[in-house]
């Protein structure tokens, strides 16, 4: 009998939505907003902050950052000097890649001591010397290889887990994801569209998925490192920045968008989160 050993089937759909180098002012800043697609972000000199809604990021000269796809976020030029940065979009329609990129890479910063920054290091700049004002069919292509390059050593580290450990995981993080969404779905109206602001009850949007309380602190400590009233306070907090900054904001009026009893409890967690009052983040960041 003849034995015939065969590839597999693959028929992942990869897309490069756009990458680009520049060079911004010290008080560049980016506003807050959301990509269908994931940001490989690569820092060539200065220092980048980055607000997402699980934190900030500080990125030094040379370290890199990837942003999940479908996370908010903003950015901002640091310590009144120019900076220099490359960026670089990308998607993939595999479930099991795009779970194991997200669980690895969410809110961290790729540094010198990481074992994957050298050969991370040599594609991107590869990649950046590709950089012109035009392409051919094979300036596309090698594009193309050196992208999923990149994504081959990002998740060089995530082989070690068993395809039937991946598979059910994806499904824990497919519902932590969906309660996530509605928790944030919920805030932006209060914050946005109500009229009568009231307070978020994390507790109730769980319930719609039945499962316990407990189960969903389970998933949210695996996913995010956060329980979900955390994680809904994190954004709230990251709101409160952005309107914080809005031409004549008042404090009492966003604590009461927020949903908070008090100017003051919103100023307490907004210090214990972010080391400034609201009125002393005003006064640094605001450019009115």
């Amino acid at each position: 009998m003849t034995k015939i050993n065969y590839l597999p089937i693959i028929n992942t759909h990869f897309t490069i939505f756009g990458g680009h180098l520049e060079e911004v002012q010290s008080d560049w800043t980016w506003p807050s907003e959301v990509h269908p697609a994931f940001e490989l972000i690569y820092i060539l000199s200065g220092t980048q902050r980055t607000v997402t809604e699980l934190g900030d990021l500080i990125i030094g000269t040379g370290e890199f950052t990837l942003i999940p796809a479908d996370m908010r976020h903003a950015n901002y030029a640091m310590n009144n000097t120019r900076m220099k940065f490359f960026c670089i979009h990308f998607d993939l329609d595999s479930p099991t890649l795009r779970y194991l990129l997200i669980r690895e890479y969410t809110n961290k910063i790729i540094s010198y001591e990481d074992e994957i920054y050298s050969d991370l290091k040599i594609i991107v700049q590869k990649i950046i010397g590709m950089i012109d004002t035009d392409y051919n069919l094979t300036d596309r292509f090698t594009i193309q290889i050196d992208v999923i390059s990149a994504i081959k050593v990002l998740t060089r580290s995530l082989d070690s887990q068993p395809d039937d450990f991946v598979k059910g995981d994806i499904k824990k993080y497919a519902l932590c994801q969906k309660i996530a969404d509605d928790i944030k779905e919920k805030l932006d109206y209060e914050i946005y569209h109500s009229e009568e602001h009231e307070r978020i009850f994390v507790s109730d949007i769980i319930k719609r998925h039945h499962i316990s309380q407990s189960y969903a602190l389970k998933l949210f400590k695996s996913y995010y490192g956060l329980t979900p009233q955390e994680y809904a306070i994190n954004l709230k907090l990251t709101d409160s920045k952005n309107l914080l900054l809005q031409p004549k904001a008042q404090i009492n009026e966003i604590a009461n968008k927020l949903g908070y009893s008090a100017q003051s409890h919103f100023s307490r967690e907004f210090r214990k989160h972010f080391g400034l009052s609201p009125r002393e983040y005003i006064d640094k960041y605001s450019t009115n």
